[in-house]
């Protein structure tokens, strides 16, 4: 026990320093515990988004078709996702072949799945459903292909399908193709 006043008041307060210092790390700490919440629920979001893109993967021909539902979860899982809301899908290019001479990428959006027909060289260019495709390089993120402005919330297909289709003529340079990026993008809300 401390008999002598001086030295209780300089323990009294040397523990107020050591108490105000505590308190000012549980205050850090749960700061940071504060952006490690954030940080995991932007982990979470860029996961959905990647679970998202798997939903309605299609595999087949036109008519017999499979659709793949690559997803899974818990109830609580599926009802966020139901929750969110998806507008504005839209498919582009970096606007540039890297492909070489004779060699076309066509696009067309489709509402339901389907295969897109043999393009010719003489028929420039392909059709698909009766409508001509369009260079695919020339979409950009400045003018994209729209594939639905929605809403769209739950699961399942949702917005329209992008309709690829190369074309090879015969004055196509042999070889390895370069690598070409196709960026899909939407709103969520």
């Amino acid at each position: 026990m401390l008999s002598d006043p001086k030295r209780a008041k300089e323990a009294i307060a040397d523990m107020e320093t050591e108490r105000k210092a505590f308190n000012a790390l549980v205050e850090e700490k749960a700061g940071e515990l504060d952006q490690l919440a954030r940080s995991l629920d932007e982990k979470q979001n860029e996961l959905e988004t990647w679970r998202e893109r798997l939903i309605g993967e299609h595999n087949g021909t036109a008519g017999s078709e499979t659709q793949t539902d690559k997803t899974s979860g818990t109830m609580a899982h599926r009802e966020r996702r139901a929750r969110r809301q998806y507008l504005d899908l839209k498919a582009y290019s970096d606007g540039s072949s890297g492909f070489g001479t004779g060699i076309k990428l066509w696009n067309a959006t489709d509402a339901t799945y389907s295969t897109p027909e043999v393009p010719a060289e003489a028929n420039d260019p392909p059709q698909h459903d009766v409508v001509a495709m369009t260079d695919f390089f020339t979409r950009t993120s400045v003018s994209p292909v729209d594939l639905g402005t929605g809403p769209y919330t739950g699961t399942g297909q949702k917005g329209d399908y992008l309709v690829l289709c190369m074309e090879v003529e015969p004055a196509a340079t042999q070889g390895a193709l370069a690598t070409e990026t196709t960026a899909f993008a939407y709103d969520e809300i």
